[in-house]
């Protein structure tokens, strides 16, 4: 009898632990079915808003839908709704990504996890504005019907501005972008190493500015990333230009 009462204290314990272990799981499997109910829940209403809106929209637009379908224009219509689509997206993610978000976050975070957010954003951000100014470049023509035929050349100084924004897109896509990306990457583990990585800004300590490797690293980076911010603001005047041109076409149509 002596030694029954440890038996039923294990017993007892693990009882409860069971019982403890149970309970957890089922609040857990009751919380992730309540979270999948409420997704379910938003997805639908998000689907009967987006329906609504688009009958809304048909609503709105179906007698000048109807109107292009007889002129022969919807077409037409569609290429420059695309453009103009294209080309303010581009030159709006543009002046975004350059003038306020880097500027922000590399003044407000810490070094590395700016450099390693940018390294994510980055490749999506040029390969976005080379895929927009390719539509751009594709529904031009729409545009040019709007006016009287043009000559070869006036075709390619309309466009001027976008070929330039598509070369610099291409170039920091699979050259700059990469290449500036892999060194930022190896000045990182260089100052991880050494304990640095959590400051705000530029790195100001003596030392490791003085260091070789790291000096070489820094002189390579600073190249590809200068070329590739070049690249950018050519990019964005260029956008600008064709701008410019689209906004003079429309006006004297």
């Amino acid at each position: 009898m002596a030694h029954s009462q440890p038996i039923k204290d294990v017993v007892r314990w693990t009882f409860q632990h069971q019982y403890f272990q149970q309970t957890v799981k089922n609040k857990l499997k009751n919380k992730k079915a309540a979270a999948t109910k409420t997704k379910n829940m938003t997805s639908l209403f998000g689907q009967k808003v987006f329906c609504c809106v688009l009958v809304l929209v048909m609503a709105c637009f179906s007698d000048k839908v109807k109107l292009l379908f007889q002129k022969g224009t919807i077409n037409q219509t569609i290429q420059v709704y695309l453009h103009s689509l294209a080309i303010s997206s581009w030159i709006g993610i543009q002046a975004w990504v350059i003038f306020v978000a880097g500027i922000t976050m590399y003044f407000n975070m810490p070094r590395h996890v700016f450099g390693h957010i940018q390294s994510k954003l980055w490749p999506m951000y040029f390969r976005i504005g080379t895929s927009l100014t390719v539509i751009a470049l594709l529904t031009n023509g729409a545009v040019l019907q709007l006016k009287e035929k043009k000559t070869r050349i006036e075709e390619f100084q309309h466009v001027s501005g976008l070929l330039v924004s598509l070369l610099c897109g291409i170039l920091n896509s699979f050259y700059f972008e990469p290449n500036a990306t892999r060194l930022w990457m190896d000045r990182f583990a260089f100052e991880k190493e050494r304990g640095f990585g959590n400051e705000i800004g530029p790195i100001k300590d003596k030392e490791l500015l003085a260091n070789p490797k790291y000096k070489a690293l820094t002189h390579k980076f600073a190249m590809f990333h200068g070329m590739s911010s070049l690249a950018t603001v050519f990019s964005f005047i260029g956008g600008l230009v064709y701008l410019w041109n689209l906004t003079c076409h429309l006006i004297n149509t």
